[in-house]
C-alpha cells in the first residue's frame, strides 16, 4: 500500500534534503500511522500533530491505499 508523507519542521531532516520533507512509503496493508512514522526513523513520542485526510490521528490510525500523512512536531523560538 502507499502512502504520501509530509513531514514539517525539524521532522523533515529525516528524509533526505532533496525530498523537501515529502516522500511516498510502501507500506503493508492496514498500517498505522506509528508504523508509516517509524518506517522513517520517527518515533510517536517526537510528533505533536498528525493528520489523514483532513482528520486528526493517533498512532494507531489505520492508513489507507493512496492517503496522505502530514505530520508536525512542536517547536520553539520566538
Amino acid at each position: 500500500m502507499r502512502v504520501f508523507l509530509r513531514l514539517y519542521g525539524p521532522l523533515r531532516d529525516k528524509l533526505p534534503r532533496e525530498n523537501r520533507g515529502r516522500k511516498w512509503l510502501e507500506l503493508d496493508e492496514g498500517a498505522t500511522v506509528a508504523e508509516a512514522l517509524a518506517s522513517v526513523g520517527i518515533s510517536w513520542e517526537d510528533v505533536l500533530w498528525a493528520i489523514n485526510e483532513e482528520h486528526n490521528s493517533e498512532s494507531e490510525t489505520r492508513l489507507n491505499e493512496n492517503e496522505e500523512l502530514s505530520v508536525f512536531t512542536p517547536v520553539a523560538g520566538g
